[in-house]
C-alpha cells in the first residue's frame, strides 16, 4: 500500500484529541447555540483535510451531503424550538454516516433502498471493527512518530507553564483572569476527562477508515430485482387506480365543488372538509411505500403496463394529496395553527416531491439509486425550507392574525411554543393581557362560585326542593360558563411563563432567538 494513501495514525489520534476537547469547552453543561455551526465547520475542514491527505476530492453527492449539514447546523444559532432543532440533529446524523460511508466504506452510487435504510449503521459497525486496529499502529506504524508526537505535547506543556506563569506575574488582570478560568472542582475535571476520553475514542474510530485506502472496507454491489410478479402487480394497480379515480372524482363534485352539492346528503360544506386529512396523508404515505416495494421485483413482459398503471396512480395521488391540504387549511381556519398541523403540511409537500421523483425513476434510463439519492436530497431540502420558515413564529404570528379577526386564541399553547415565538407573542398579549385578566378574573369568580354552590347543595336540597332545583341549574349555568372561558388559564401560564424564563449568558449557549427574546420580555408589562 502507498503510503501517501494513508493517514498517518499520530494525525488521526492528535486531531481526534483536538475535536474531543474543543467539543467538551463547547457542548458539555451548554446549550447549543452558536457552537454548533463552529464546530460543525472544524468537522467538516478535518474531513476535507483528510480527504485531500489522501489524494481524493469530495464527489458532488459527497459535497453536497457536507453543505446540508453545514447549513443545518447553523439554525442552532438562529432557532430555538426543540422539536425543530431536534429534527435538524437527526438529519445531521444521518447525512453524515452516509458522507462518512460514501468516503471510507462502500460506493453510495451503487447503493439500493436497503442500504440507504440500514448500511450506514452497518458501516459504522464495521468501522468500529476495523478502527480499532488503528490503535495497534500507534507503537509501531514508522518506528517512532507516536513517541515524538509525545515528546512535543510534553515539551509544549512544560513551556506553557513557564511562560504562563511570568505573564501572570507580570499582569494583574492576566493573573485574574487566568484564575477564573482554572478554578475547578473535582468533580468538573472528571467530568470533563471522561467526557473528552470519550470523544477521542469515537473520533479516532470515525477517522480511522481514513488509515486504509478508500474502498477497502467494504464495497456495495448493484442490486438486482428478484422473481418476476409483473401479472400480480398490474392487477394490483389497476385495483388501486380504479379506487383512487373514485375517491378523487368524490372530492371533484363535493369538496371541491363547494357546499350546495353536499346539502343533498345532509352535511355542510365545514364538517365535511374538516374531517380525514390525516388519514388521506397516511394514504399518500403508504402509495410512496407501495411504489418502493414495487421496484424490488422485475416485472418481466408487464414491465411497460405496470409503469403505466404506477404512473396513473401517481397522478391520482396527488388529487388525494390536493383533498387533505384543502381539509387541513380549512380545519386551520376553525381551530388555529399548530406544530401538528404545519408538519402535515411539510409532509404533503415532501411526499409531492417523492411521488415526482417516483415519476422520473420510472424511466429506464434513471437508475434506483439516483432515485434515492433524490429522495435523501428532498428530505433535507424540505427540513431546510422549514428552519428557514421558522415554524414557531409562523404558528404564533398566524393565531394572533385570528385573534385579531375576532377567533378565540389560545394564549395557553402560545406560550407552550418556543422563544422563536416571543415577538407575536410579546405583541399579542401588549394589545390584550388586559381582556385576558378581566376574564381570569371572571373565571376565578365562577369556580369560588361553583365551588360554594356544591359546599352546600346537599343541605339545601334536604329542605328546600324549589332552592335545590334553582342552585342545580345555576351549578349548570357555572359549568358551562367555566369551559367557554377555560383559555383564560392561558394568562396564568403567561405569568409562569415569563416569571421562570432563565437566559444562559454563557458565549457558547449564544443563539439568535433567544437573544432578541430576552430583549423583548424585559420590556413585557
Amino acid at each position: 500500500m502507498k503510503t501517501h494513501d494513508m493517514i498517518k495514525p499520530g494525525l488521526i489520534a492528535l486531531t481526534a484529541l483536538a475535536l474531543g476537547i474543543v467539543a467538551d469547552l463547547f457542548f458539555l453543561d451548554h446549550q447549543w447555540g452558536i457552537v454548533a455551526p463552529i464546530f460543525m465547520l472544524v468537522f467538516l475542514g478535518v474531513v476535507v483535510l483528510f480527504d485531500r491527505l489522501t489524494h481524493r476530492h469530495l464527489s458532488w453527492f459527497e459535497s453536497g451531503l457536507a453543505a446540508l449539514m453545514l447549513l443545518l447546523s447553523f439554525f442552532f444559532a438562529l432557532r430555538d424550538s426543540n422539536y425543530l432543532l431536534g429534527l435538524n440533529a437527526f438529519a445531521m446524523f444521518y447525512l453524515g454516516a452516509l458522507l462518512f460511508v460514501s468516503l471510507y466504506g462502500g460506493q453510495v452510487r451503487k447503493y439500493n433502498l436497503w442500504d440507504f435504510v440500514a448500511f450506514p449503521v452497518v458501516d459504522a459497525i464495521i468501522a468500529i471493527t476495523n478502527g480499532g486496529a488503528i490503535f495497534g499502529q500507534f507503537k509501531t506504524y514508522k518506528g517512532k512518530s507516536w513517541a515524538r508526537v509525545a515528546l512535543g505535547m510534553v515539551l509544549a506543556l512544560v513551556l506553557l507553564l513557564i511562560f504562563g506563569a511570568l505573564f501572570a506575574a507580570a499582569d494583574e488582570v492576566f493573573r485574574v483572569l487566568i484564575n477564573r478560568a482554572f478554578s475547578f472542582e473535582l468533580k468538573d475535571v472528571l467530568d470533563d476527562v471522561f467526557f473528552i476520553a470519550v470523544l477521542f475514542v469515537a473520533f479516532v474510530l470515525l477517522f480511522a477508515p481514513a488509515f486504509w485506502r478508500r474502498g477497502e472496507v467494504r464495497t456495495v454491489t448493484e442490486y438486482r430485482a428478484t422473481r418476476g410478479i409483473g401479472l400480480e402487480t398490474t392487477i394490483v394497480m389497476g385495483v388501486l387506480n380504479a379506487l383512487f379515480l373514485i375517491f378523487v372524482a368524490i372530492q371533484a363534485v363535493y369538496l371541491f365543488g363547494g357546499e350546495s352539492n353536499l346539502s343533498s346528503l345532509g352535511l355542510t360544506y365545514a364538517e365535511y372538509a374538516r374531517q380525514g386529512f390525516q388519514q388521506l396523508l397516511v394514504v399518500a404515505g403508504l402509495v410512496v411505500g407501495l411504489m418502493w416495494l414495487v421496484r424490488l421485483f422485475h416485472m418481466g413482459p408487464y414491465r411497460v403496463a405496470t409503469n403505466v398503471l404506477q404512473s396513473i396512480l401517481v397522478v391520482l395521488t396527488f388529487g388525494v394529496l390536493a383533498s387533505s391540504w384543502m381539509r387541513l387549511s380549512l380545519y386551520e381556519q376553525a381551530f388555529g395553527f399548530t406544530r401538528d398541523r404545519l408538519n402535515a403540511h411539510y409532509f404533503l409537500v415532501v411526499i409531492a416531491a417523492v411521488l415526482v421523483l417516483f415519476l422520473i425513476g420510472l424511466s429506464h434510463r434513471v437508475k434506483q439509486n439516483t432515485v434515492l439519492r433524490g429522495v435523501v436530497i428532498v428530505f433535507a431540502v424540505g427540513l431546510l425550507g422549514l428552519n428557514l420558515l421558522n415554524p414557531d413564529t409562523y404558528i404564533a404570528r398566524r393565531n394572533v392574525e385570528r385573534g385579531e379577526a375576532g377567533y378565540v386564541v389560545d394564549l395557553k399553547y402560545l406560550v407552550s411554543l418556543s422563544e422563536d415565538a416571543v415577538p407575536a407573542i410579546a405583541k399579542y398579549v401588549d394589545e390584550s393581557l388586559d381582556d385576558q385578566r378581566v376574564l381570569a378574573e371572571q373565571l376565578k369568580a365562577a369556580r369560588d362560585e361553583k365551588h360554594q354552590l356544591n359546599r352546600g347543595i346537599g343541605k339545601v336540597c334536604n329542605s328546600d326542593a324549589q332552592l335545590c332545583q334553582q342552585q342545580r341549574e345555576r351549578i349548570k349555568l357555572l359549568e358551562t360558563t367555566i369551559e367557554q372561558m377555560k383559555s383564560a388559564d392561558g394568562v396564568t401560564n403567561y405569568d409562569n411563563w415569563k416569571k421562570n424564563y432563565e437566559y444562559a449568558s454563557d458565549w457558547q449557549s449564544w443563539n439568535l432567538s433567544r437573544w432578541r427574546a430576552k430583549i423583548l420580555r424585559e420590556q413585557l408589562p
